[in-house]
């Protein structure tokens, strides 16, 4: 495997399911080659599938001793779309995953906000709006960090939706490519619009069918190249994770060598 730890000015990751095995066993193979690992929560029902305290504590040792970060991606199975006694037991369910893993001090948490895409009619989406908020505020009051380190992530609907949420709440945001390219978005509008808030990047590819989570090399390599280029240029080192999203090794490998092109590409403009 490529290692581009420290290669580039800010930190790259990769996620937690590259091989098949647990969290800890995905971290172990990893750490040495990564800046960041972003650990993946599916299902907040599910607290039993998440590291246990012995695994906890080792995953603590091993970042102090690799110099690595951790993201966490909460879970994505969140309903607002219910009832607001349910929508505060999701919240509450979710701060039980943070309650777990806040030993491990992460960069950031990632949280999808799933609207209906497209967007119901203007009542419709007023009440899932409140639902948000409801939700939003039942998690700020009781984080034990600053709410700028929960991530609101793109998805497929027009983000301007939630920008109000992001405002009040003092929320950041992880800009997701994959997601933004297949919505049809340019991407440098969506970077100028929010990078003072944007926290993490997601990288992923789009196959021709329009699937996710594929290797960079389904990305247009200018795009990609243009973005690397961006946030290298951005002086705050390191105030920012770009993890490549994929979930395979071979996917990795593959986007690793990408990334590798990318960095030679980089170095040659500097030393012009």
């Amino acid at each position: 495997m490529i290692s581009l730890k420290k290669g580039f000015p800010f930190r790259l990751g990769t996620s937690s399911f590259i091989i098949p095995a647990g969290i800890l066993e995905n971290v172990e193979m990893l750490s040495p080659n990564f800046d960041d690992i972003e650990i993946l929560v599916f299902e907040s029902d599910r607290i039993s599938q998440l590291p246990s305290e012995e695994e906890i504590l080792r995953l603590v040792e091993i970042a102090a001793a690799k110099d690595l970060t951790y993201t966490v991606h909460l879970p994505l199975d969140i309903n607002l779309q219910q009832t607001k006694s349910l929508v505060v037991k999701e919240a509450e369910a979710v701060l039980r995953i943070i309650e777990r893993l806040s030993p491990l001090s992460p960069f950031g948490w990632i949280l999808h906000l799933p609207f209906p895409a497209p967007l119901p009619s203007p009542v419709s989406a007023s009440e899932i709006l409140d639902n948000a908020r409801i939700f939003i505020g039942r998690l700020r009051d009781n984080l034990p960090f600053a709410s700028s380190d929960l991530c609101i992530e793109n998805l497929d609907y027009d983000f301007n939706f939630v920008s109000e949420l992001i405002q009040v709440f003092d929320l950041s945001v992880c800009f997701d490519l994959g997601h933004a390219l297949r919505l049809g978005l340019d991407p440098h509008l969506f970077w100028d619009q929010w990078k003072e808030r944007v926290k993490i990047v997601h990288l992923h590819g789009l196959n021709a069918q329009g699937k996710d989570h594929c290797e960079l090399t389904c990305l247009p390599f200018k795009t990609l190249s243009d973005l690397i280029s961006v946030l290298s240029a951005d002086h705050h080192r390191f105030r920012r994770v770009l993890t490549i999203e994929v979930f395979g090794i071979e996917k990795l490998n593959s986007s690793l060598e990408t990334m590798q092109k990318i960095r030679k590409e980089l170095a040659e403009c500097q030393e012009s």
